[in-house]
């Protein structure tokens, strides 16, 4: 067997039957020059155009005994063998491989060695039959070039038929991704025609729970309410639609509401990757208003610093007066008479019949020290001038209230008054005895304001002769 024969023997080999001698000799002495043209016009058709340059080449490597037509028609032989194979192997049990070209000329290649089940039959040969043979063919056609599912199968032969098989054949599915060659073992090849079920991945079954609680069914306006979900799982996607137009995406979300009315709380639970929404609750919540809480004041006189607080807060039960550090009231309007010189911070704090609660904040401005003005000194020397003591605010207020009592750098209290008609004249009260010149007291008003509150005053007076 020479070189060529032996190339066709490992290419034909391991299929349906072994390879013939006798039935290729047959065969390749009936070839002639047009069925060498033919065959390569026709294999052209397959994985690339025929090219003179690589048909010289194969040729010359194939020996001078040989010409390339035999080559050509070795191949063709090996692509009619595996056609043969997936024919039989879709259609289950037929065992017939055509070939006819355009001119209605015939080589029938008749494959009788396989069974049902795709087993070898005791009688291993392979019967090439010649029918009419032409010398004028012009093109080869191969039947059955899809199969049974109607997938197109590519089938090319290498320059060199060694591809990794046992016995060197070669089957290639271009057209089926999902198609795989497996090699049987006995140097068959055994293709799959993609029909195998590939499953549809299931979609995850989440336990979606959307019941929350609030912290409160009833808010007030600008309040924060927080909702918590009764049954939480961090994969799923959780939507808050709060009624007021804001939403969040957070699993323990809190709000703040604006603006009074009643709302409708909604919860999504959604599927991570679909979107889906897999549960929903509904709640509702009544935001109640605020008091619209508002103040004015009014000083009752530029000298004495008496101011009046005016309240002008709206539907409030409760009101609570705040001055800085000096002064708190849970009176409607109240008044207070600032001391020193400087910028005081007012706070009314106001609450409404649902419990709501607003402040109102304000400055407001005192231009000068006040100390009901008392006199530093007096002269109590008859001449009529600056002879009492007395401070001159208790003088300009209607109808105040007031106890005044001098006391000396003992202790001792030397005067007593509550009538503003009645100043101290320099007199001690205990022994009606003139008190000595140079000499400083210590004086104390408490006083009861149009609040029915009462303000101590104090300071130091010196008696000058």
């Amino acid at each position: 067997m020479d070189k060529f024969e032996n190339i066709i023997k490992q290419a034909v080999e391991g299929y349906e039957a072994p390879f013939n001698p006798q039935a290729w000799e047959n065969v390749s002495n009936n070839l002639g020059d047009s069925f060498d043209q033919a065959i390569k016009d026709s294999a052209g058709k397959f994985e690339a155009p025929y090219n003179p340059a690589a048909w010289e080449a194969v040729s010359s490597q194939l020996g001078p005994a040989y010409s390339a037509w035999k080559w050509v028609a070795g191949a063709a032989a090996v692509v009619a063998a595996v056609v043969g194979t997936v024919y039989i192997t879709n259609q289950g049990g037929e065992s017939d491989t055509n070939q006819a070209n355009n001119n209605g000329n015939s080589s029938e290649l008749a494959v009788n060695t396989v069974n049902e089940n795709n087993e070898n039959t005791n009688d291993n040969s392979l019967v090439v039959t010649e029918n009419d043979i032409s010398e004028e063919t012009n093109d080869v056609n191969v039947n059955n070039a899809n199969n049974a599912n109607g997938q197109e199968i590519d089938l090319a032969i290498d320059e060199n038929p060694t591809n990794g098989n046992s016995n060197g054949s070669s089957s290639d599915n271009n057209n089926n991704a999902g198609d795989q060659n497996n090699n049987n073992g006995n140097g068959n090849v055994v293709i799959n025609n993609g029909n195998a079920h590939n499953e549809v991945p299931q979609e995850k079954v989440y336990d979606a729970n959307a019941e929350f609680k609030m912290s409160s069914s009833e808010i007030c306006a600008g309040e924060k309410c927080s909702f918590t979900l009764e049954k939480a799982n961090t994969e799923l996607i959780y939507v808050w639609n709060f009624g007021d137009g804001k939403i969040s995406s957070d699993i323990a979300a809190e709000h703040k509401y604006t603006r009074q009315g009643d709302y409708a709380v909604i919860l999504e639970v959604k599927h991570p990757k679909t979107n889906k929404t897999l549960a929903t609750t509904k709640n509702s919540i009544t935001v109640n208003p605020l008091p619209k809480t508002d103040f004015t004041w009014e000083q009752s006189d530029e000298v004495i610093p008496v101011v009046n607080f005016i309240n002008l807060t709206d539907e409030a039960t409760q009101w609570n007066w705040n001055i800085r550090g000096l002064k708190q009231s849970t009176q409607n309007d109240f008044e207070y008479t600032f001391r020193k010189a400087g910028q005081y911070v007012i706070d009314l704090t106001a609450t409404n019949e649902y419990g709501c609660v607003k402040k109102s904040q304000k400055n407001i401005l005192i231009e000068q020290d006040y100390n009901l003005l008392a006199p530093t000194a007096f002269s109590p020397n008859g001449d009529f001038k600056n002879d009492v003591f007395i401070p001159k605010a208790l003088q300009i207020m209607d109808d105040v209230q007031f106890t005044m009592n001098i006391m000396s750098k003992s202790g001792e209290r030397v005067y007593t008054t509550r009538n503003v008609n009645e100043p101290w004249d320099g007199v001690n009260m205990n022994d009606n005895t003139q008190l000595p010149a140079g000499s400083a007291y210590v004086w104390r008003v408490v006083l009861t304001n149009n609040n029915g509150e009462k303000e101590l005053y104090e300071g130091q007076v010196i008696i000058i002769r």
